[in-house]
């Protein structure tokens, strides 16, 4: 059994790059510390600065925007809803994940939905292109990214976060 380097208890996770095994609450406190160095070292902003965090209700946004709360930092949510409800409901229940997860913390989560924005679902959109009938990623990704741009924009932010790998 492998054991957290901090306290002995059993570890969760193993970072052989780190050198490190961590149990749950001493993997959390060390990710919150590792945000919090590396925004400082960067220089990437300060504190009372706005920051808006891209979020799609996975686990990778709502990490980043809950350690940005966590740390002090006014950080407000926004959802885009594309309309890709196919048999998994994928914009629904993301959207859902995203709105529990705003009203569990007591944080500001702001929603723009493509179609009304800008006429059109991303499938829908993503007919119109020639690979559309392939893949709807470049569609996708350049829709978001300009509304997440003109909304930080719009809505003075200071700061655009995402959670991207």
């Amino acid at each position: 059994m492998m054991t957290c380097r901090k306290c002995s208890q059993k570890a969760v996770i193993n970072m052989r790059q780190h050198k490190l095994a961590l149990c749950k609450p001493h993997f959390i406190s060390w990710v919150q510390s590792q945000t919090h160095r590396t925004i400082h070292e960067y220089d990437m902003f300060q504190p009372g600065e706005r920051v808006l965090v891209a979020v799609s209700g996975g686990k990778d946004s709502l990490a980043l925007w809950h350690i940005l709360h966590v740390l002090g930092y006014a950080a407000e949510g926004l959802y885009i809803d594309l309309g890709i409800n196919n048999d998994l409901l994928y914009s629904k229940r993301s959207m859902e994940y995203a709105q529990a997860f705003a009203e569990a913390y007591g944080l500001q989560l702001h929603k723009v939905h493509v179609e009304e924005e800008l006429g059109a679902t991303i499938p829908e959109a993503a007919e119109f292109t020639h690979r559309g009938r392939e893949k709807p990623c470049s569609v996708c990704g350049l829709t978001k990214r300009h509304i997440l741009n003109r909304f930080a924009w719009e809505g003075d932010f200071d700061v655009l976060a995402t959670g991207d790998r």
